[in-house]
């Protein structure tokens, strides 16, 4: 990866983490949820120092099984809200969130890793089986390639063509919007900037009390 591309990966991890800044993130998430929460994200992130020099195949499966330990619960149990995006400090804090949540909290450590933001895209679908809408985390080995799809739903990372379970809506990344014209084509429509869930993310304070005290607040994720 180009010395630029790497530089914006990291560029656009801060916008996941930049309140936090003032203080260590640890001391945050500890006085806002608690030890076990700080334990938690202390182990997030030395899973991903570890990994740093694995092939991207392994990365994102590594990825993928360490966000989907964590608990899913939508927006209006543990926030108390109709539709909240976490920041990843969050999501890992409160040890569990709904499919926004993980698949911010896998986009963000993909850039951790080093992988480039414009092979990232969040993909809002819907789920057939369910008959509901969803996130995914899609990656792109090229920019012409069928991506494959991150998801809580289903543990296996599987190319967007093996899932006709999950038809595609819009996508989107740090810096550009596209507007599925079937399932596997997408035109873009412009920029991210006016995506209000995403810039609340971006401009968060602190990070929000969870309404919910999940059931294994006390341990950590292995």
């Amino acid at each position: 990866m180009s010395i630029r591309n790497r530089h914006w990966g990291w560029l656009l991890c801060l916008l996941f983490t930049a309140p936090l800044l003032a203080q260590s993130m640890h001391e945050v998430v500890a006085q806002r949820y608690g030890a076990a929460a700080s334990a938690r994200l202390q182990h997030w992130q030395q899973q991903l120092q570890q990994w740093q020099s694995l092939a991207t195949s392994t990365q994102l499966q590594r990825v993928n099984d360490l966000a989907n330990q964590m608990q899913s619960l939508t927006d209006q149990a543990l926030w108390g809200s109709n539709d909240y995006w976490a920041t990843t400090a969050e999501f890992v804090g409160a040890g569990g969130g709904d499919c926004e949540d993980f698949s911010i909290a896998k986009f963000d450590a993909l850039l951790q890793l080093g992988i480039a933001p414009q092979q990232l895209r969040l993909v809002y679908v819907k789920a057939e089986q369910l008959q509901e809408y969803h996130m995914v985390l899609a990656y792109y080995p090229k920019p012409d390639a069928i991506p494959l799809l991150l998801d809580n739903l289903n543990p296996a990372i599987l190319s967007a063509d093996k899932r006709p379970d999950l038809t595609p809506v819009f996508s989107f990344n740090a810096a550009q919007l596209w507007l599925n014209v079937n399932r596997f084509q997408s035109q873009s429509v412009g920029n991210i900037n006016n995506f209000s869930q995403w810039q609340q993310l971006q401009h968060r304070d602190q990070p929000r009390l969870p309404k919910l005290q999940l059931p294994f607040a006390q341990g950590t994720v292995r």
